[in-house]
């Protein structure tokens, strides 16, 4: 969706259908009321059982309707409805458009939903996302945010339009003063969003579950509660400041663990606001060994004045001691027999 809001009404409820009936009803509470049913809702229908079915209400013949959407294993739930608070037929209705039509045979635009709520504003057109609970065949607004401008009202069904890329090949085909041209022009400052409203922010919000995880290398300050839990609190260098609550036994996993050197990693849920930050709930702990780095050794470490010996100096010194007598005697014996001159060799004797 291209705009703020849109138009939406959806709720989750728990009943027994009933086929046998015209309308087909559905018993919610000792309730009946009449349902119909998608395709996709109908293939996994189970008359006679209790299913949890995702619908949409609707008002038909004075009456609370719903359309079954799809079977759910969800819990029931309030109904978030979207929609327009406007005059119909001289009185105050809650009335849901269409956002879109998905092709020229969506005929229906709008659809009524009968509400009952209490200190009701005026109704003057403006949009409103309200909490509705089901209870005794209406549904009362237990929750109200709002008014906003209301969303478009489709009414004429409008098809996709395909921009169509350019050919790659027609744009590296620029000449160069066209590309020249091109990249002279200046760029078109982009515009810059417009700021939300808390309301407005509070209304596009998607309920979600949001983890965090925390890492630290110390066993935290802390201190022991009156039901046995253990408190401490972390802080992310910033004026957030996390509350966190565990059982001793979880606790000791900073001191039990056995590592030298380690690393905690602290997992939770993100919890309400508090005066300093925020709660983390559902805390636990885990302990990993961390490793402390090689060091070298000092009579391995080389320092810049000394310098390599040059290629093939330790074998050619190598060589040299294997082949060098040390004494005059090991010379000799190095010699071989038939090459040995004695000291008279040459000397004629008289």
């Amino acid at each position: 969706m291209n705009y703020l809001n849109y138009y939406q009404g959806l709720g989750v409820v728990r009943g027994v259908v009933d086929l046998s009936t015209a309308p087909q009803t559905i018993t919610i509470d000792e309730t009946a009321y009449p349902i119909s049913f998608k395709q996709k809702a109908r293939k996994k229908l189970q008359p006679g059982q209790t299913q949890n079915f995702r619908v949409y209400p609707f008002r038909k013949k004075g009456k609370l309707t719903f359309k079954a959407i799809s079977v759910v294993s969800i819990d029931p739930a309030p109904f978030v409805l979207k929609g327009c608070w406007e005059t119909h037929d001289d009185e105050p209705r809650f009335i849901v458009y269409r956002n879109q039509l998905r092709g020229p045979e969506d005929t229906l635009l709008s659809v009524i939903v009968p509400i009952s709520w209490e200190d009701a504003p005026p109704a003057d057109g403006q949009f409103w996302r309200i909490e509705a609970k089901l209870q005794e065949n209406q549904l009362i607004v237990i929750r109200n945010i709002g008014p906003f401008s209301p969303p478009r009202k489709v009414t004429a069904y409008q098809p996709f339009s395909k921009t169509l890329k350019p050919d790659l090949a027609q744009q590296t085909a620029l000449l160069p003063e066209t590309a020249a041209k091109s990249q002279a022009q200046p760029t078109a400052a982009a515009t810059p969003a417009k700021s939300l409203t808390p309301q407005e922010i509070l209304a596009m919000a998607t309920s979600a579950k949001i983890s965090l995880t925390c890492k630290l290398n110390q066993i935290p300050a802390h201190r022991e509660l009156p039901d046995k839990q253990i408190e401490f609190f972390l802080n992310d260098g910033s004026d957030r400041i996390f509350t966190v609550r565990m059982k001793p036994k979880m606790f000791k996993k900073f001191t039990d663990h056995g590592f030298e050197q380690w690393v905690a990693a602290i997992s939770g849920d993100l919890g309400s606001s508090t005066e300093t930050g925020f709660e983390l709930l559902n805390a636990a702990v885990q302990v990993f060994a961390k490793k402390a780095p090689a060091e070298t050794p000092a009579n391995e470490i080389k320092t810049s004045a000394e310098k390599p010996p040059a290629p093939g100096a330790a074998k050619a010194g190598a060589a040299t001691a294997r082949t060098q007598p040390k004494t005059e005697a090991e010379a000799d014996a190095q010699v071989p027999v038939d090459k040995r001159k004695g000291l008279l060799d040459g000397v004629r004797l008289k």
